[in-house]
């Protein structure tokens, strides 16, 4: 098993969060949390650092030709990785402690929907949101999102697929194992743009309208509220 490769892919892991942390990052601009917005800059920081890392001690030249045992190790790690990185915005916050973060991002990565804070009314809105995305990326997997935007992978991506999503070893929705994930992402953020449309037209504000219909389309059940959906009576 080639680790180097891993590690590669775990960097790209890393940079992906990184990024997905940017739209939490400028709601808190916009919404004047401040104090969560340095909690986003920390984390996002934490993620960029460990990307470099990553790329600096590994090697993607074997990335197109990934082994079963390198996809199985890479979606292995990858839920790791994704967990703790998910978890940084609720240590930075001080919201929560270690081990009830990791939870927490584990919680919403998985669409479990358990939730390790006691009061959702005293938590900002952007670290809410970023709650409520864990769920959203969950939902269509991690890897799947990564064999969809991640061409350089194309060899390998059959491993990664198949470790990460059971139903699709023997049938394909399309020939190619990277067209088959980048048609269930358009299908997923479709469905979500309807969704969220349609409770807005329904009466929700658009934050509300984004935080239910990614929770909804995950599968999930996480909302910015204590008496989730019965908050609209």
């Amino acid at each position: 098993m080639n680790a180097k490769v891993i590690i590669y892919l775990l960097g790209r892991i890393s940079t992906g969060l990184a990024i997905a942390q940017l739209l939490p990052l400028l709601m808190s601009v916009v919404y004047g949390e401040y104090a969560t917005s340095r909690t986003f800059i920390f984390s996002i920081a934490v993620a960029v650092i460990l990307a470099g890392i990553f790329d600096y001690y590994g090697d993607g030249r074997g990335a197109r030709n990934l082994s079963v045992r390198e996809g199985i190790g890479t979606v292995f790690f990858s839920w790791l990785l994704a967990a703790a990185l998910g978890a940084l915005p609720y240590c930075f916050d001080g919201i929560l402690n270690p081990a009830a973060a990791y939870f927490e991002s584990m919680s919403g990565l998985t669409t479990t929907g358990a939730t390790a804070i006691a009061n959702l009314d005293i938590v900002s809105r952007s670290l809410l949101l970023w709650r409520t995305l864990t769920h959203w990326i969950g939902g269509i997997g991690i890897i799947v999102l990564f064999v969809a935007l991640l061409p350089q992978i194309a060899g390998g991506a059959v491993y990664l697929f198949n470790a990460e999503v059971s139903g699709f070893s023997n049938s394909r929705i399309l020939p190619r194992i990277r067209t088959t994930a980048v048609a269930l992402f358009y299908i997923y953020l479709l469905f979500t743009i309807i969704l969220t449309g349609m409770l807005a037209i329904l009466g929700m504000s658009t934050y509300d309208a984004v935080n239910h219909a990614c929770s909804a389309i995950a599968t999930g059940g996480f909302s910015p509220y204590n008496d989730s959906i019965a908050h609209f009576h």
